[in-house]
Formats: structure tokens, sequence, C-alpha cells
């Protein structure tokens, strides 16, 4: 008597892919940010005990701007400016601001609207990480953003700030 298998449903094949792009994802993301000087020695840990996946805190951080994009580049736009915003807010406020004034200039590439909307989103993020996050000296080195269509895995490798 000839027995069956049983064949996995294909949501394990698609769990399977999406878990393989992850690891994927991880190994390109670390040979990336292994060749950065913030990196001394090419070494990528993981959090310390008790310390939360900064991949977590940057979504949470960021939360006010990353939801309600209509598409999958608004949506890796918005991760690039909360990423870029958390590690504005790591550098002396002086410094701070000139940045802030260079990253709006560039992003806003002179429109006066772009400008407006721009500054208070910032600064909103700015006084956020104080508030909730002045603790937390990770400086955002790399990221990776993997899937798109609303199902989102962040990857970030992170270094100390000095």
């Amino acid at each position: 008597m000839a027995t069956k298998t049983a064949r996995k449903p294909r949501h394990h094949a698609k769990r399977r892919q999406r878990k393989r792009a992850r690891k994927i994802a991880r190994r390109t993301l670390i040979d990336r940010a292994s060749k950065l000087p913030l990196m001394p020695g090419g070494q990528f840990q993981g959090p310390p005990s008790g310390q939360r996946k900064f991949s977590e805190v940057i979504i949470e951080f960021g939360q006010p701007v990353l939801y309600g994009y209509p598409t999958d580049d608004a949506f890796r736009s918005a991760v690039s400016l909360v990423a870029l915003v958390w590690n504005m807010a790591l550098v002396p406020p002086k410094i701070r601001e000139e940045m802030k004034d260079k990253m709006i200039a560039d992003l806003s590439q002179g429109d006066t609207g772009s400008i407006n909307a721009l500054r208070p989103i910032i600064d909103m993020l700015l006084d956020r990480k104080k508030e909730l996050y002045a603790d937390d000296e990770r400086v955002v080195a790399d990221y990776e953003l993997i899937g798109g269509n609303g199902k989102w895995h962040l990857q970030v490798c992170y270094t100390m700030s000095a």
C-alpha cells in the first residue's frame, strides 16, 4: 500500500522564502556595515543584555511618520528620514541645527511647501528622541528594509556614539 506524503500548505513555502530573504539581507547588511569606518574591526554585535533590538526601537521612534504611505518608495523614504533624524539627535545642538537646515534644503530642493512640511516633522522626531530615548546612544550605521506591499522587516546595524 502506497503512502501519501502530506503536502505542506503554500503559506509554509512563503514563510520559508521570507525567512531566507531576511537571512540573506542580514548577511548583506553585516558585510556592508563591516566596511564602514563606524564599525571598528568589522564586528557585528546584537543588543546588550536587557536592551531592545534597535530595529524595534527605530520603528517605534518613527511610528508617527511611518504609517499611511501609499507607495513602497514613499515608505522607504520615510524610514531613511527616521534613521537620519535619530542620528542627528545624537550630535551637539549647534551642529544638529546646521545638519537639519542642510537636510531640509537637500530634501525640499527649494520648494517652500516641502520646507514648511519637513521642518515640523523633523522637530517632532527630535523632540520624541529627547523625551523617549534620551539614554539610547546607538547610532544607525546602516540598515536593510526587506519586503513590500505593507509587509516590512527592518534590520539595523549600529555602533555606539562617541
